[in-house]
C-alpha cells in the first residue's frame, strides 16, 4: 500500500495538490499499481485536480475502478468524475452535496454498478431515489442497499411522470 499521508500533507484549504510538483518530500519512485483509492475523511472541498493526481500515483489511472470520496467537504458531484470511464463503486455519502440533478453527470459511467449519496442535503428530496435510478439506470446497489425490480419500475414510473406535458412543452416554445 501507498500512504497518502505520506506523499502530501492534508492542505487547511481542503484542496487536492494542484499538479505532481507538489508531491514533494517523501514522494514514491515508482506509481501503484491499484485500482482503488480512498480518499475518504480528508476535508476535500475540490476535486478538479484529481486525474492529474491519478497520473501521479497510479501505473494504470484509466483502470481506476474503486473512488471513496466520502465523508468530505464537497459541494457537488464534479464533472471531474464522469472522466473515469472504468469506475465501478463510488462514493461520495457523508459531504455537501446539495444539488440533485449533478447525479446525471454520472449517467456517462457505463460501469458504475455501486454508488452512495447519502448523508448529503439532496437526501431530503423526495424524489431522491428515483432520481439517482433514472440517470444511472445500471445501478446495481445505491446508499448500501440493492437496487430491486421495484425500485426501477418506481423510477420509470417517475421519469414518465417528471417530462413536461406536450401542451407545457409548446408554452415553452412561444415564449
Amino acid at each position: 500500500f501507498l500512504d497518502l499521508l505520506v506523499l502530501e500533507p492534508r492542505s487547511a484549504s481542503g484542496d487536492i495538490p494542484q499538479s505532481p510538483r507538489q508531491l514533494e518530500a517523501g514522494e514514491a519512485k515508482e506509481k501503484c499499481e491499484a485500482d482503488i483509492v480512498r480518499l475518504n475523511n480528508n476535508s476535500l472541498s475540490d476535486i478538479s485536480t484529481l486525474p492529474c493526481v491519478l497520473d501521479s500515483l497510479l501505473l494504470h489511472p484509466s483502470s481506476l475502478a474503486w473512488l471513496d470520496l466520502s465523508f468530505n467537504h464537497l459541494e457537488e458531484i464534479s464533472t471531474v468524475l464522469s472522466t473515469l470511464t472504468s469506475l465501478s463503486t463510488l462514493y461520495l455519502h457523508g459531504n455537501n452535496i446539495s444539488t440533485l440533478w449533478h447525479v446525471e453527470r454520472l449517467s456517462s459511467l457505463g460501469k458504475l454498478h455501486r454508488f452512495t449519496l447519502h448523508g448529503n442535503q439532496v437526501e431530503t428530496s423526495r424524489t431522491y431515489r428515483q432520481h439517482v435510478l433514472w440517470a444511472v439506470p445500471q445501478l446495481q446497489h445505491f446508499d448500501f442497499s440493492a437496487v430491486t425490480k421495484s425500485d426501477r419500475a418506481t423510477a420509470s414510473a417517475w421519469s414518465v411522470m417528471r417530462k413536461p406535458s406536450r401542451r407545457a412543452a409548446k408554452k415553452e416554445e412561444k415564449a
